[in-house]
């Protein structure tokens, strides 16, 4: 009896302070789109974001029909330019409070031909969300085309 009791109680005690762990993470996600013929997904960089620490917009950019990533280095275009903005609340229809157009360069990263950041220092804690407009075009799928973002 002695060692079945071990071993729930072993159990419980692994288990429990993972679960405590677990559930006081924050919810780490990126949105996904499908724009045109290209699925994006957004988010931060580095998850979760701090204020006053680095971090980055992060897009990925790939063709709908096979899944391949739009590649500046291969000839694509990916032209974006992002504004961040700070919201009153995590819901899409949210009132904007702050914005400011990011003036980083939108760099590729250079192991995932898809990925691309563009750096800057979030510095108020709150919500925040990004507004994409550019275009994005795929020089080796003629038939993707071009695919504006607004």
């Amino acid at each position: 009896m002695s060692i079945k009791t071990n071993g729930i109680l072993s159990i419980f005690l692994i288990t429990v302070p993972l679960a405590l762990f677990w559930a006081g993470l924050p919810a780490l996600a990126h949105e996904q789109r499908t724009v045109g013929n290209y699925a994006i997904e957004v988010g931060w960089h580095l998850e979760p974001a701090y204020r006053g620490f680095p971090n980055a917009f992060e897009i990925f950019v790939t063709r709908v029909s096979d899944d391949q990533p739009v590649s500046v280095k291969k000839g694509d275009i990916v032209n974006l330019a992002v504004e961040v903005q700070l919201r009153d609340r995590e819901v899409f229809d949210s009132r904007t409070l702050q914005s400011a157009k990011l003036q980083d360069l939108l760099r590729q990263s250079d192991d995932n031909e898809g990925q691309y950041n563009m750096w800057f220092l979030p510095a108020v804690v709150g919500t925040y969300a990004f507004h994409i407009t550019g275009t994005v075009s795929d020089a080796s799928d003629p038939k993707a085309g071009c695919s504006r973002l607004t």
